[in-house]
């Protein structure tokens, strides 16, 4: 995606943008446009959930580093449980 410089040619809506994640609810048929999404800890408690994310055996340092810390950059992989 191109950045929109002022002045110029505005660019597409997001509405016009093709997204993966996105899903046409008035589609007809196509199991009425739901978004299938799977965790297999679904049964368990929230609180049992998060303690299974491979980041949160490191919780306590994070939150240190966050709180003495003016800024925190942390990195993982997708699902690792950075949020």
């Amino acid at each position: 995606m191109a950045f929109w410089k002022p002045g110029g040619k505005k660019p597409p809506t997001e509405s016009s943008l093709p997204l993966s994640a996105e899903v046409d609810r008035d589609a007809a048929g196509e199991g009425g446009g739901r978004m299938a999404i799977f965790n297999r800890n679904e049964t368990l408690a929230l609180v049992t959930q998060r303690e299974r994310l491979p980041i949160f055996k490191c919780r306590a340092a994070i939150l240190y580093l966050v709180e003495t810390r003016a800024t925190t950059v942390l990195v993982g992989q997708t699902g690792c449980g950075k949020t």
